[in-house]
């Protein structure tokens, strides 16, 4: 499993995420450390790799989480970890593995639940979220929540439960290809933490657009911001009022690819499949790092 997420050593040997900025606003480089955390949270299964990773970057691990059944008995297969990072405390969730029947079945179980919430995530949050909240008990720090895919949908869904319950200072949330998560009924629920929240979409990326609308009304939340494939996210896409495109999506030259990602295989995914891997959010992104590696 992971074989189609994981990266090689050597990205995560040459690349050092910038921190969290001060605040509440919006910063690139808070983006880019919660994109390589979302990253980060495929690797939990390999501990050694994993805390190697983390000890290196300076971030204090607080916990790992890796549940299989929720409460219901529905397998849910959900990992997150918990990590202190600068000035916060990060909630970060991986997404999808490809290759993972538990997660597809997920992603597939989009009928809403009472809340308006896709009844797949609703379950595959619940699975861990007596130990994530176990976690957090006692930290007092700001809480950034990041997640990519199916991730970024658990994300936001934990995001607006701990602004419920008012223990916790929720400071921003970052997604990558996040699909859409809930309906209106959910939407509207989420309203406090529209402004905080910020959706990432590269290229031609397919799952921000699913489910989609007709099958069950599920809609976004948050402020998108969305580059055309091989472009960079940049603060001028906040909130704008289009999204970028490209008829010819162009040559990636120097992009981790089958050297870099744990898989070859992950390059021949189709270009909307391709487009919505973790690669390529972290190339949108321009971390100087990653850019450098050797093709």
């Amino acid at each position: 499993m992971g074989r189609l997420t994981a990266f090689h050593d050597d990205v995560y040997a040459a690349t050092h995420p910038p921190g969290i900025a001060d605040g509440d606003d919006f910063a690139l480089a808070t983006a880019r450390t919660l994109g390589w955390a979302a990253q980060l949270g495929y690797e939990a299964a390999e501990a050694a790799k994993f805390q190697a990773v983390a000890a290196r970057w300076g971030w204090n691990i607080v916990g790992v989480i890796r549940q299989f059944p929720d409460q219901s008995g529905i397998l849910a297969g959900t990992k997150a970890f918990v990590a202190e990072i600068g000035p916060a405390t990060v909630v970060a969730f991986p997404g999808t593995e490809p290759d993972s029947i538990i997660h597809i079945g997920t992603d597939l179980a989009f009928l809403p639940d009472a809340h308006g919430i896709s009844r797949g995530f609703t379950h595959a949050l619940d699975s861990v979220w007596t130990d994530l909240t176990a976690l957090l008990t006692a930290n007092d720090r700001p809480v950034l929540l990041a997640g990519h895919s199916l991730g970024g949908a658990l994300a936001v869904i934990a995001a607006l439960r701990l602004h419920r319950a008012g223990a916790h200072h929720v400071q921003g949330v970052y997604t990558f290809g996040m699909p859409r998560t809930g309906t209106a009924t959910f939407a509207a629920d989420y309203t406090a933490l529209n402004t905080v929240t910020y959706r990432f979409r590269h290229g031609r990326d397919v799952v921000p657009a699913l489910p989609p609308v007709a099958l069950a009304g599920h809609r976004h939340v948050g402020r998108e911001l969305h580059c055309v494939t091989g472009g960079a996210f940049t603060l001028d896409q906040l909130d704008a009022a289009a999204a970028p495109s490209a008829a010819t999506p162009p040559t990636l030259p120097g992009f981790p690819g089958l050297t870099h990602v744990a898989s070859g295989l992950v390059d021949l995914l189709p270009g909307p499949a391709r487009d919505h891997m973790m690669d390529r959010y972290l190339w949108a992104l321009r971390d100087a790092a990653i850019r450098a590696l050797p093709t």
